[in-house]
């Protein structure tokens, strides 16, 4: 099964890559939290909610290469049937 991130047209889901674009998201935006929070301490939820959509983001692309991964296997579309 191929399962698609954002719409039906969109790129297919893949563990490969997550972990990369993972690291890249912390390393491009934790000096801005950092400064952020440095500068202005009663922004924490802000910053909060910030690191919650950048990753939550992430986790769903996570959850949707597991899905495609799995879903192809033989003992998965057997169970499934069930």
């Amino acid at each position: 099964m191929d399962i698609r991130m954002g719409s039906r047209s969109g790129r297919k889901a893949a563990l490969e890559g997550v972990e990369d674009r993972i690291r890249q998201e912390l390393v491009e935006r934790q000096p801005g939290w950092e400064a952020k929070l440095s500068s202005k301490p009663c922004i924490l939820e802000s910053v909060e909610r910030e690191v919650h959509a950048v990753f939550g983001q992430l986790a769903d692309e996570v959850v949707a290469g597991l899905l495609a991964k799995v879903t192809g296997k033989k003992e998965f579309q057997e169970r499934a049937k069930n």
